[in-house]
């Protein structure tokens, strides 16, 4: 063997080790999202993190280091998997909806409480005419603008708020229904020592006699 080949050979190990500590690095960084700014953000790209720890456990497998190809590849289905699991259920078929129940339009959409583009988030909120709508983070502005929008077609709803009451600290959760609400139920759960995560869970009259759970979830890596 050549001196160059040998050369070539070492940095070819060098950099396929380089890669499988990558991607462990990655991995481990993004196990971290609950504590870490940069911890967050590596969490919100698992997903594309799946895509290139599969090409990763290709290219081990091309080099014959399969041990390195397992672990890039359990990478990929941990990464993956969230997302991917969302395409596993089965589909509603035009024929399981004519001869099943009614179908139900929902919208949810997080207002952003310190936003005060209230007429173009209404418009595109009802852009599809939806039978419930779920708006999350009302403020006690925008909690008056959704009465005056929604109120006349959506005669029905429900809150749940971070606070006893409505005040400028206030982020609430209300739902608008068209259909007549049975029954609305807040839980109030204390996330932490200092945040409240309130969940709204209200129930719907026939024909869709259904329970919705409206919730503000915290941010992917927490």
């Amino acid at each position: 063997m050549s001196e160059a080949n040998g050369w070539s050979q070492r940095l070819w190990g060098w950099a396929l080790g380089l890669l499988i500590w990558a991607l462990v690095a990655y991995a481990a960084l993004a196990l971290t999202g609950r504590w870490t700014v940069l911890g967050e953000l590596a969490s919100q790209f698992l997903f594309y993190f799946g895509f290139g720890a599969l090409g990763a456990a290709a290219v081990f497998l091309v080099a014959r280091h399969r041990r390195k190809a397992a672990v890039a590849l359990a990478m990929a289905l941990w990464g993956g998997w969230p997302e991917a699991s969302l395409h596993l259920g089965r589909t509603v078929t035009d024929a399981d909806a004519a001869g099943g129940p009614r179908r139900i339009h929902v919208v949810s959409a997080n207002v952003l409480r310190p936003n005060t583009r209230y007429e173009e988030t209404f418009d595109a909120v009802l852009q599809s005419d939806p039978d419930v709508i779920g708006l999350l983070e009302l403020s006690p502005d925008w909690r008056d603008a959704a009465f005056d929008r929604l109120g006349e077609d959506y005669p029905y709803h429900a809150t749940a708020s971070n606070t006893r009451g409505w005040n400028e600290f206030t982020w609430a959760l209300m739902l608008f229904s068209k259909t007549e609400i049975v029954s609305a139920k807040e839980l109030r759960l204390e996330f932490d020592e200092w945040e409240l995560r309130p969940v709204l869970e209200v129930a719907l009259k026939d024909p869709f006699d259904l329970t919705i759970t409206l919730t503000h979830p915290e941010r992917p890596g927490r």
